[in-house]
């Protein structure tokens, strides 16, 4: 699937929907764009299962399945934009976790840690709550993908966490 913003701030999904991730509220493929009842959108993210938004009020917005993202955990299908944060600047969101960065320029993380892709120090099994995140150096970029997170610091120095699978 594939999300697109518009100058208009509204968001429009298309492609697979078998998890509720165009935030239509329906199940199915969408061949045409089909507009998300959001307005105001600042960001959108997607990844495997689910898409989030941004606001410009600074509130997180996702859909679809991704246990790691919806509080609390669940294997529920969000079908519709469902409330998960606020007071977010970015959102970065995996296969079962999230990375935020929010308004006063800290990061946080919540959800699946089973390849350490949170990047706790260890791997664990099971759903974290909301963690404040710490970076070594000032962030420039922050790059999540289905099971690993990188991040660019603004010396050029990369550090990654999560799963090495693919050599990523």
């Amino acid at each position: 699937h594939v999300c697109a913003l518009t100058q208009l701030k509204d968001v429009f999904c298309w492609g697979l929907n078998h998890h509720g991730e165009l935030g239509t509220g329906t199940i199915g493929i969408e061949t045409i764009p089909q507009k998300v009842s959001l307005k105001n959108v600042r960001s959108i993210s997607t990844s495997d299962f689910s898409s989030c938004a941004v606001t410009e009020k600074n509130n997180l917005y996702c859909w679809g399945k991704s246990p790691g993202i919806f509080k609390p955990f669940s294997y529920d299908i969000v079908k519709s934009p469902k409330l998960v944060e606020v007071g977010v600047e970015q959102c970065f969101p995996g296969f079962n976790f999230i990375f935020v960065k929010n308004t006063d320029q800290t990061f946080s993380c919540w959800g699946s840690n089973g390849g350490g892709e949170l990047g706790l120090g260890a791997e664990q099994n099971g759903y974290e709550e909301k963690k404040y995140f710490q970076f070594p150096g000032k962030v420039k970029a922050l790059k999540v993908s289905s099971s690993s997170a990188c991040v660019l610091f603004e010396d050029g120095s990369i550090s990654c966490t999560g799963s090495n699978v693919y050599g990523q």
